[in-house]
């Protein structure tokens, strides 16, 4: 789940305004699979530790509650947006644990993804955005196609994306949810000039 932290004090300064953490999440089974396949590097990126492995065909949601429930207490995450599609069993477990932040829903529409899309395009090209160069990441982003309406506006498209976007979808749900939170605080410039960049 894309999350925004309120706190930064496990990161040291660096130029950027935000900082990427990705966490992902695989079946062994899928693994397998699309190793044969030839369809991304899982099992090398699982050997790097850069993906959890659960068992069987499904990803074991107990060990991604775990995981985002050590998230949010490490990082002191203010919000956890989610897709209110399928996913409600997900957030009910979160809910019960102490120190998860805020659920936010983030329905997946032009009018949520088109300047999010917008300002992260910008914010690579001017380096404000960082990240550990995770290679999983990269892949996702690559593979993701944008669709447009009449009037420009735009947002993921699955359906058109030659493999799986999970990754970047998340990121850009982050990334929205942080710009808002940008916007409501009523600065938009050099607001990190004395503060240590907001996690993603």
């Amino acid at each position: 789940m894309p999350a925004r932290s309120s706190s930064s004090s496990h990161r040291s300064r660096t130029r950027s305004h935000w900082w990427v953490l990705p966490r992902f999440f695989a079946p062994s089974d899928a693994i397998e699979r699309r190793t044969r396949e030839g369809r991304g590097r899982w099992q090398a990126w699982a050997d790097a530790g850069l993906v959890t492995v659960t068992p069987g065909e499904v990803v074991e949601y107990e060990a991604v509650v775990d995981a985002i429930a050590a998230e949010c207490t490490r990082y002191d995450v203010a919000q956890i947006a989610f897709d209110p599609w399928n996913v409600e069993h997900l957030r009910q477990r979160l809910a019960s644990r102490p120190g998860v932040g805020e659920f936010v829903e983030f329905n997946q529409t032009f009018r949520n993804y088109t300047g999010p899309m917008a300002r992260l395009s910008e914010a690579v090209l001017q380096r404000t955005i960082g990240h550990d160069g995770n290679p999983i990441l990269a892949w996702m982003m690559g593979n993701l196609v944008a669709q447009a309406d009449d009037q420009g506006n735009t947002r993921p498209a699955r359906k058109r994306s030659p493999d799986k976007i999970d990754g970047g979808v998340a990121l850009l749900m982050a990334y929205a949810m942080a710009l808002e939170d940008q916007a409501d605080g009523g600065s938009q410039a050099s607001v990190y000039d004395d503060r240590d960049p907001i996690v993603l």
